[in-house]
């Protein structure tokens, strides 16, 4: 009974975390838990720990809370000989590159690496934080493009020896963060550092913080590259509400309409998206207060089935409109979940679900 008893305050602290946010003191004593499956499930679940907690796992006694260390810190684990032997046995450019970014570094095993001739192993290396500094400036005018923006994003360099490297970001290119980044959202010089930047990429990793003050997010709010704005409204908590609603009106992307639960997000004169060519401008007519019951009725008319069922679950739609929502098949959730929807119509659904 009593080792039963250990195994379920073993489990219930390794979910800890896992489905309800925990203090960062409370993720603390979870790493140093004496349970190896406890600092494994710690770690799963604290992929924004600081470097300063994660480092010691890289040597744990268990092998399963090394590979778990390694994965939040992005470090490649094992012997030059061994990280070597994955280089070599990755199946793609961008395997090979990931394991580069992360190995840890001798100037041996740097110049082996660097000997390969590979342009995806030297943009690896190009990211790695160990990179000795020689090789830093003979990456900084590869022939590679990728190599050289790799280069241009290394945190120690200073804006005059960053500017001097051939780099290009569009603005539709993606830039992933490196495991630095993630690291140091809490750094606030590095962070001061990224958010003035000349580089468009270096001012992206700033904008992953949510910690930044509210001088730097003022200063990214009005950054000319739209991927900045994007990622300070998808990361920080003060992002200014007419910064939510330009970048959703702007955004191709599917996540445009994640920080509409924003407190600070708009809603007064959302009426005006009423004739957008933008299906999802015109959805944005519901959040609106003063959108009067004639707007809604119309827009619950609308060519766009996700605007349609957004205007079902409005509780200003007319009960007539809403029971012929109710009938159609791209709207009949929606119409189900509308507030209007009379008590016969609720009891009919529950019925034909077979619901006493």
């Amino acid at each position: 009974m009593r080792g039963s008893r250990r195994g379920e305050d073993r489990q219930v602290r390794a979910w800890l975390g896992m489905f309800v946010p925990v203090p960062e003191e409370v993720r603390a004593l979870l790493l140093a838990d004496p349970e190896a499956k406890v600092r494994e499930s710690a770690l799963y679940h604290w992929r924004r720990a600081p470097i300063e907690a994660v480092r010691p796992l890289l040597d744990d006694p268990d092998p399963t809370v090394r590979r778990a260390a390694a994965q939040v810190a992005g470090v490649v684990l094992g012997s030059p000989a061994e990280i070597l032997e994955q280089v070599a046995a990755a199946d793609s450019g961008w395997g090979r590159r990931e394991i580069v970014v992360g190995a840890l570094l001798t100037d041996d095993l740097a110049d082996r690496l660097y000997a390969t001739g590979d342009k995806d192993i030297r943009a690896g290396l190009a990211a790695n934080r160990g990179l000795p500094d020689r090789l830093v400036t003979a990456l900084a005018s590869d022939a590679s493009p990728a190599v050289r923006l790799a280069v241009s994003l290394r945190p120690e360099l200073t804006e005059e020896r960053r500017a001097a490297i051939d780099w290009h970001v569009g603005p539709e290119d993606r830039i992933l963060p490196p495991a630095w980044v993630m690291q140091s959202l809490t750094d606030p010089v590095l962070m001061r550092a990224c958010a003035e930047s000349a580089h468009p990429g270096m001012r992206r990793f700033a904008a992953y913080s949510p910690h930044l003050p509210g001088d730097l997010v003022a200063r990214l709010a009005a950054d000319e590259d739209f991927v900045v704005r994007m990622l300070l409204c998808e990361n920080h908590p003060a992002a200014p509400g007419d910064l939510l609603l330009e970048t959703l009106l702007a955004s191709p992307f599917i996540t445009r309409f994640d920080q509409l639960p924003q407190p600070q997000f708009p809603r007064a004169g959302l009426a005006r998206f009423a004739e957008s060519e933008d299906p999802g401008a015109r959805l944005l007519v519901a959040r609106d207060p003063e959108a009067p019951a004639e707007l809604i009725e119309r827009l619950s008319h609308d060519p766009s089935a996700g605007v349609r069922c957004v205007m079902a679950r409005d509780a200003r739609l007319p009960v007539g409109r809403l029971l012929e929502l109710l009938d159609e098949p791209e709207t009949v959730g929606a119409a189900a979940e509308g507030p209007a929807l009379p008590l016969t119509a609720m009891e009919a659904i529950l019925a034909a679900a077979g619901i006493p």
